[in-house]
């Protein structure tokens, strides 16, 4: 009868195991985790009630996650930095990360003094992370951006032959690996620049919300670099032409438009073509045209020549409900669309340049690139100062400004050699 009696005790207590809700069980504290101020935080667990616990943070920031659909609160402490990220809608809160910045923090279950961050999302990976941050950009309506992510990340799936890269996957040698088929396929060394420098933003900011392992030099041994080995800036006499050469048949309308637009591109110092195209009728006064560069934001006021004051009146929009100065952009679409309006604009652009070029004898490479590079390297062989330039032509540093007129120093290289070698009367 005992016997009975315990078996049946047995039973219902295996009952009522399996009857526990999901939820309950769920919410048992797992992963790792630290003591601090007799508080056990868990990575993987709520988060609720745990900074009361632990005291008021010396830093607190939040800021949309890129890798939750909520948002990301970081609590700054002597020892350690906490991040949390909260549920979309003002639903719960979880331990996300811990980062250790002194030797007096007490860990338990494994973790190390000193150790990286570990983060509760176990599935995180490279492609989720970065389709994230792709419809963030968008949603900020940097479509050149996003579109720079999506390249990059579509290069690197094919090469991964995945579509699941983990963080733990970025080794070095992989990344050569990369590199390597890259130049294979044909990509420039600029290309495979922008795809090394996009993936290294990508993984730094990874490492600081605690999705990736920091990897000291990790993208060392890739090229990062920008290379200066084509030509993309004309000489006086060729720019010239290309600008105001007569020719012998008249240009298609299509053409002229383009030969306007680079001609404007130059006299309005190096303009940028996406500036250009985004020239507001507003920001236009009298003489003086001044903006915001698409890229940077930094703000730009340039003095009108007539000449491009002519050009102006001759080609600006008549469309009246146009924003825009010019009808590059027709005004009339938003975000995605207009970055598409604009990408078909620069495409057009550059092959009515190659067309041009061909028409004025010029045998180098024409583009949207050649008006601003020009202008540089023009205002160089007239003796102004690379700050000068760099502040003309709205750049973040003058580091940018080097890269422009790398062709420059080089022929001003190759002259000084030419006249070694005539001083000391060598010949063979």
């Amino acid at each position: 009868m005992k016997k009975s009696k315990k078996i049946i005790s047995l039973v219902l207590a295996i009952a009522m195991v399996l009857l526990v809700p999901v939820s309950v069980v769920s919410a048992a504290p797992k992963g790792y985790g630290f003591r601090y101020a007799g508080v056990t935080v868990y990575v993987h667990g709520k988060a609720s009630g745990l900074i009361d616990k632990m005291g008021e943070p010396n830093k607190k920031s939040k800021s949309k996650s890129c890798a939750y659909d909520g948002e990301d609160i970081k609590y700054v402490y002597d020892e350690f930095t906490l991040v949390t990220y909260t549920e979309k809608n003002g639903g719960t809160e979880y331990v996300q990360s811990i980062k250790f910045t002194s030797k007096k923090a007490k860990t338990k279950e494994g973790i190390k003094i000193g150790s990286k961050e570990k983060t509760m999302k176990k599935k995180s990976n490279l492609t989720l992370f970065m389709k994230q941050l792709i419809r963030s950009l968008k949603e900020e309506e940097r479509f050149s951006t996003a579109h720079i992510y999506q390249s990059t990340l579509n290069a690197f799936m094919l090469f991964c032959k995945t579509d699941a890269i983990r963080f733990n996957q970025m080794e070095r040698s992989r990344l050569k690996q990369f590199e390597n088929h890259l130049r294979n396929k044909g990509c420039t060394w600029n290309t495979v620049s922008t795809y090394m420098r996009t993936l290294r933003s990508i993984y730094n900011k990874a490492v600081d919300d605690g999705l990736a392992e920091e990897k000291p030099r990790l993208f060392r041994h890739v090229y990062t670099g920008v290379k200066a080995n084509t030509k993309r800036a004309l000489d006086a006499k060729d720019m010239s032409k290309l600008l105001s050469a007569s020719l012998p048949r008249p240009l298609p309308q299509s053409m002229k438009e383009s030969r306007a637009w680079i001609t404007l591109m130059f006299l309005l110092r190096g303009m940028p073509f996406v500036d250009l195209a985004h020239l507001r009728k507003t920001d236009l006064q009298d003489s003086v045209i001044s903006y915001r560069r698409h890229k940077t934001g930094t703000l730009l006021t340039v003095e009108v020549p007539p000449t491009a004051m002519k050009l102006i009146q001759q080609y600006k929009s008549m469309d009246a409900d146009s924003p825009y100065l010019f009808p590059i952009l027709s005004g009339n679409r938003e975000n995605k669309e207009e970055y598409i309006e604009y990408q078909h604009a620069l495409r057009k652009l550059n092959y009515d340049l190659k067309q041009l070029a061909f028409y004025c004898s010029i045998k180098f490479n024409v583009s949207s690139y050649t008006a601003r590079h020009t202008w540089a390297t023009l205002a160089k062989y007239c003796h102004f100062s690379e700050q000068l330039i760099c502040d003309a032509l709205g750049h973040s540093s003058t580091k940018v400004t080097e890269t422009y007129l790398k062709s420059f120093k080089n022929d001003e290289l190759n002259k000084a050699n030419k006249v070694i070698i005539k001083y000391i009367n060598f010949s063979i």
